[in-house]
C-alpha cells in the first residue's frame, strides 16, 4: 500500500495541512497520521471515508487507482516554486523587479 501512504501525504500537503491539522480534523493522533504516511499501517474504512472528505479526494484517488493529474501538476509546480524561491533568496534579488514578480507568483502558489 505504498501508493496509499504517499497519496495521504501528498494530498495533505496539497491542501496545506500539517499532520497535526489532519489529526485534529479526523480525531486521531499525530502518530496515527505519521504511521499512515510511512505505510506502517492504514486507516480503517470509516476513517478512510472521513479522510477522503477532508482531503477532497475520492477513494480511487487516495488509493492511486486513478492518476490525478491535478496532484502531479501541483507537486511539479510546488517543487519549481521552492527551487525558484531558494534561487531568489540566494541571489538576494530584492531589487530586481522580474525576480520579485516570480517570487510573488511562487509565494502565492505555496500559500494556496
Amino acid at each position: 500500500m505504498k501508493k496509499l501512504s504517499e497519496n495521504i501525504k501528498n494530498f495533505r500537503t496539497m491542501r496545506g495541512l500539517t499532520q497535526a491539522d489532519l489529526a485534529i480534523l479526523l480525531h486521531r493522533s499525530v502518530g496515527a497520521i505519521s504511521n499512515w504516511e510511512k505505510g506502517t499501517n492504514s486507516p480503517d474504512v470509516d476513517t478512510l471515508e472521513e479522510l477522503c472528505k477532508v482531503l477532497k479526494v475520492t477513494p480511487n484517488e487516495i488509493y492511486g487507482w486513478d492518476e490525478s493529474q491535478e496532484l502531479v501538476d501541483y507537486m511539479i509546480e510546488l517543487n519549481n516554486a521552492k527551487t525558484m524561491i531558494e534561487v531568489i533568496k540566494r541571489e538576494r534579488a530584492d531589487n530586481d523587479e522580474v525576480l520579485k514578480a516570480y517570487a510573488d507568483k511562487f509565494g502565492k502558489l505555496l500559500n494556496q
